[in-house]
């Protein structure tokens, strides 16, 4: 099924369609992982964020902490603010 269709510039830059970004459910600075799959090319929505990342922000550093759940939300929203924190 073809949604879009977008030209490659000699740069090899190419915009995302309007359509694809609606269909993904990205935006602006979102991040996409092309992918090769049976010969043909795929676009999927990326992770930003690691595992031992989200482990981290929810456990700490160590892992040792496993907590309740209002500590977990403690722990997820001090890990987003000093990560999203402006200098």
């Amino acid at each position: 099924m073809n949604i879009a269709r977008s030209k490659i510039t000699a740069d090899g830059d190419t915009s995302v369609p309007p359509e694809v970004m609606k269909c993904l459910g990205v935006g602006p600075g979102a991040m996409v992982a092309w992918e090769l799959c049976e010969g043909e090319v795929v676009l999927r929505r990326s992770n930003t964020h690691t595992f031992e990342e989200i482990h981290a922000a929810v456990f700490g550093p160590n892992g040792a902490n496993a907590g309740v759940p209002a500590d977990v939300k403690k722990g997820v929203r001090t890990y987003v603010r000093r990560r999203h924190m402006r200098s």
